[in-house]
C-alpha cells in the first residue's frame, strides 16, 4: 500500500469514527413555551419563563423543567440554539373562551454539521 492510499484510508476512517460520536444538534424555533431566561438567542428576545424578579403565574421554575430541555437530554441530543420568543404564536385553537395550544410535529431535522 503506497503513502497516498495509507492517507486515504485515515481520512475515510477518520471521518466516519467522527460521524458516528458526532453528538445530534436541536435547534429551537416556537413561542413562549419554549423560553427560558438565560437559554433564547438573541437574548434580547422576550421570555415567558425565568425571567428573575417576575412572578407569573406558571410551574416552570428551572431550565430543567422545560419540554426542549427534557426531551434534549432524554434522547442525548445537543441544543445549538433557542431562537424562542414569548409574544409570538406558534398555532392554538379557540373553543369557548380557552385557548388551547396545539403542538405541531414535523419532522426534525438535526446534523453535527451546518449544511452545505
Amino acid at each position: 500500500m503506497n503513502c497516498k492510499s495509507l492517507f486515504f484510508l485515515v481520512v475515510f476512517s477518520l471521518t466516519l469514527i467522527s460521524g458516528v460520536f458526532a453528538q445530534k444538534k436541536v435547534s429551537i424555533l416556537g413561542d413562549s413555551y419554549s423560553t427560558f431566561y438565560g437559554h433564547v438567542s438573541p437574548a434580547a428576545n422576550l421570555c415567558w419563563y425565568g425571567v428573575p424578579g417576575e412572578k407569573k403565574e406558571n410551574d416552570v421554575t428551572k431550565v430543567e423543567e422545560t419540554w426542549w430541555y427534557r426531551f434534549i437530554h432524554e434522547h442525548g441530543f445537543q441544543l445549538e440554539r433557542n431562537n424562542s420568543y414569548s409574544g409570538s404564536t406558534v398555532c392554538h385553537t379557540v373553543t369557548r373562551k380557552l385557548i388551547t395550544p396545539t403542538v405541531l410535529l414535523s419532522p426534525v431535522f438535526t446534523t453535527s454539521a451546518p449544511p452545505t
